[in-house]
Parts: structure tokens; sequence; C-alpha cells
């Protein structure tokens, strides 16, 4: 009794947010039967965190109510830069499917997140022809859409979801929030960089309080705020757009350890404010590890002097840095991962390596040596990381591409490497690849007919090199074999995924060693 008294309210309560937002709300029933025929959510092309975080969410919404994994998502026309970035590392964790992979029979229902126009579709347009039921979630209740009635192949029968709030991801998440949907931690990050993308962290006009609902959310389940501090980016003035610009066509970059180091002196002509959100910016421009940036002006009439002041960002995961007390010699503080300090330069200087300088590239010079020197740890290799070959599940290359599918797909597994009867690596097979075949009904032939072999690695490969790799090349498993030279010594001591790439930028602390070659 007391169970079903909690579903009739958990009900009236769905009711009620689907009553003030205007949009319907689907009983459990009517959701089960919408859901019974395997289905995919489209982005719009160039996708942004808000379409994917929006699609990811449908797709999960949909899953719940049909009882089971029945939907994917497709972005028709690739990313834009900074998700491009942030998939390169985690797109394993999201249901994410090629328009290729997607047979006619896997899209009978179609949902379409953040857009109201065909042409917003690319190629992927005509599946709304085709499909059985088309659902439409957006944030822009005034756009000029051509999915319904009216529009050139509009359909009159698309169930429109279109509120009027900061994010597109924030309205598939009031439905989500009214079923008491769980996501992962991995899933709630990509809510809620969504959010923070479309509606500056809560700061655009266009904010309302669903968005923060939906924000609390993924904080409550989990969200990675090291992930959300990576790859948000806030609004830049054109004043800060200036100083970047100097910043990096002056800053001095230095590499130890496999940590990038940059420092740079700009000069300005009076003092400016938030150069702490320059110096966030210029961290993830310049793709360093650490950045350094003072700007000093001059000060004073009667007796001018040079002030400066002095801010230090480290990207997430480097967590050996500490510029609290790098900066402590100049009275600065602040946090291991950002920091700052403020100074005159006609001042006599505490740390008597400073005594009678009077120049500013001479003090950044002294801070980048003992970080170097003093802090930063000897940088981890594939053989740290890496999966060993004992423990890895391999394929034969004349296995066929319908036994590779079973394999994948019963493991959990994303990727596997091809090994030959010599022992040694030839290729390595991905779910995109095996499903792209099966739609084509291509499921006998062999393995090594679609498999792919993008690179290789030494066990003594350093972390920046495996990552350059990862995110430059697109590739979910990196193969380590005893000489990347010679084809002969292909044998294979283990493996490194994009997951062990996530896990040493410790964005999910919790998260427990796994195989998942992905």
């Amino acid at each position: 009794a007391a169970a079903a008294a909690a579903a009739a309210e958990t009900e009236r309560e769905a009711v009620a947010a689907a009553a003030a937002g205007g949009w319907r709300y689907s009983p459990p029933g009517e959701a089960r039967r919408l859901a019974r025929h395997t289905g995919a959510v489209l982005t719009h092309t160039h996708a942004d965190f808000d379409s994917l975080g929006a699609a990811v969410a449908l797709a999960r919404l949909r899953d719940h109510r049909a009882g089971e994994p029945c939907t994917c998502v497709v972005m028709p026309d690739g990313a834009n830069p900074t998700l491009a970035r942030f998939l390169a590392l985690h797109k394993n964790y999201y249901p994410l499917r090629s328009a290729r992979a997607v047979g006619a029979s896997e899209r009978r229902w179609v949902g379409v997140v953040d857009a109201q126009r065909r042409d917003r579709l690319g190629e992927c347009a005509t599946w709304l022809d085709e499909a059985a039921a088309v659902a439409v979630y957006d944030h822009h209740p005034d756009s000029t859409g051509n999915l319904g009635p009216g529009g050139k192949k509009g359909r009159d029968d698309v169930d429109f979801h279109i509120s009027e709030l900061g994010s597109a991801t924030s309205v598939v998440m009031r439905e989500l929030r009214a079923e008491g949907v769980a996501v992962t931690p991995q899933d709630a990050t990509l809510f809620a960089l969504g959010i923070h993308t479309d509606t500056g962290s809560l700061a655009y006009e266009c904010t309302t309080l669903e968005d923060v609902r939906a924000l609390e959310y993924c904080v409550a389940h989990g969200a990675s705020q090291r992930a959300i501090a990576d790859f948000v980016k806030p609004h830049t003035s054109p004043v800060q757009q200036e100083v970047i610009g100097k910043a990096l066509r002056g800053a001095e970059h230095v590499t130890h350890n496999g940590c990038r180091v940059a420092s740079v002196h700009v000069p300005v002509g009076e003092y400016l404010p938030g150069m702490a959100h320059v110096a966030t910016s210029l961290l993830e421009l310049s793709g360093s590890d650490v950045f350094l940036l003072a700007v000093s002006y001059m000060h004073g009439r009667k007796a001018p002097y040079r002030h400066v002041s002095l801010i230090g960002r480290v990207r997430a995961g480097v967590g050996a840095v500490d510029l609290n007390k790098l900066l402590e010699p100049l009275n600065g503080g602040g946090h291991a991962a950002a920091a700052a300090a403020s100074f005159r330069m006609d001042t006599p200087f505490d740390d008597p390596a400073l005594a009678g300088t009077n120049s500013v590239e001479f003090v950044l010079g002294l801070l980048v040596r003992r970080l170097c020197e003093e802090q930063v740890p000897p940088m981890k290799v594939a053989r740290d990381i890496m999966i060993p070959a004992e423990q890895v599940t391999t394929l034969s290359p004349t296995s066929a591409v319908s036994e590779a599918g079973r394999v994948l797909r019963r493991m959990g597994l994303r990727a596997l490497p091809v090994v030959s009867e010599h022992d040694t690596v030839v290729g390595v097979v991905s779910v995109t690849e095996v499903d792209e075949a099966l739609a084509r009904g291509e499921g006998e032939l062999q393995v090594k007919s679609v498999m792919r072999l993008k690179g290789l690695v030494a066990p003594g490969t350093d972390l920046l090199e495996l990552e350059h790799m990862v995110v430059e090349r697109a590739v979910g498993m990196l193969p380590v074999v005893e000489c990347v030279e010679d084809p002969k010594r292909h044998r294979m001591l283990g493996i490194v995924t994009r997951t062990d790439v996530v896990r040493h930028h410790e964005y999910y602390q919790s998260q427990s060693r796994g195989t998942e070659a992905s």
C-alpha cells in the first residue's frame, strides 16, 4: 500500500510539472507502448554540449520507460572543438552511434533535440519521413521550425516538448527528474556541461529555476566538477581577448617530466579586472598543464612603480603541483590549482633568491624552475597504466565480424585487439566497424577486412604522448608492444584504453579499475 501511494504521488508530481511547463505527460503504460521500437536521438549538426547532453538525457529517459537499452544517439555532422576534445576521452560512456551504423529498423522512433528545422539535421533529416513516431525537445519556443504541421515535409503527429528554459538539456531533464531516472556521474557531468555552456554557468538572462534544479540533480548524481572546470568556457570581454592574444604570442614554454609549463609577462596601461578568467582561458588555449600569468602596470605619479598581479592555474588532473606553496614567498595564496600574488617591484622581496631584482621575467623564470625541480613528479608511462596482455581478450584476423560483434556485446567492450597466429598485433576492431559492417549485411566477412591499426606504443611511451594519440587520432585502444619499429616484435604486452587516460585525470575518483576497451 505504501509503495502504491508513493507511486501515485510521484505520478501526481509528474502531471503537475507537465501542466506547469506546458508539455505532455506520458503515463508509464503509454511510455512503454511508445518505446516498443528501438530508436535514435539526433543532435543538430556541429553538436555542442547542450545538444549532446539533451540527446543522451532523452536516450536515458526512453530506455528507462522501455525497461531496457533501446535508444542510441547520433551526431549528424560531428561536434564543435571543445565537445570533440571532451568526447575523445569520454565517448565510451554514452550510447553514440555513427549514422551509417543505424539501420532502418533501429530508427522507427526518432527524437530531435535542440533543433526544430530539417536543415539542422543534415542527411539524417530523411529519418523523420521514415519513422513511426517523432519527438522534438527544444528550449526555443519562438523558433521558426518546419518539422511539424505547416512545414515543408513536416508531420502532423510530431510530439513537441518545447519550453523556454536556458538549455535543451534542462527541458529533457525535467521529465527525467519527474520520473526519478538515476544517472551515472559521467551522464551527470555531460548534462551539467550542457546547462553551464548554454546558460553561461547560470549567469545568462535565459536561466530559469528549472535550469538550477536540473544542475542540482547533476551535482547530486556525481557530476565531476573537475571535468566541468576543464571543459566549460565562460564569456571573454574584448579587453580580456586582447590580453589573451598578447600572452599567447609572448609565452615561454617548458616541458619537464611531461608537465607543460607556460609563463608570460604582459605589461598593460592600467589595472584590468578579470585577469583570473584570462589565466584560466590561457591554460586551455595554450594546451599547458600549468600557466603563470603576470600582468603589470605603472602606478603613481610622483614616485611611479610597477605593480604586478601574478596568477597561476593548473589543469585538472595535474595533482602534484601546488601553486599555493609556490607563491608563498611572494605573499601569495589560494589553492593548489589556483593561486595568485600581488606585489610591487620597488619593494624588497623576502625571498633571498629575488633580492635586488627589478625584472618581472626573472621572477617568473625562478618560479618555473622551482616548480619543475621541486613539484613535478616523474611522468607515468604505458607500462604503469596498461592492462596486462593476460587479462585482455583478443580476436583472430580470420574471426567472423558477426562473432566479433557477439564477443563485444557479451563482454560490454568497445574494441578488441586482433592478434595473429604468431602472437603479434595486426589490428584493432571496434564496435563502430562491426556495427557498420553488420548494417551492410557483411557479418560473414573476416575481421581482417574491417580492422584498423591507428597506433602502437612502446612500454615507455609517456602519458602525454598517449593522451595526444587518443585525442588527435581518435583512438580508443592502443596496444603496447615489445618494439614498435620492428613488425616481427609486435608481441602484445598489454593495452592502454581511453578509460585508462581518463582515470589519470581523476575526473571520477571512485571509478574502479576495469577492462573496458573503448
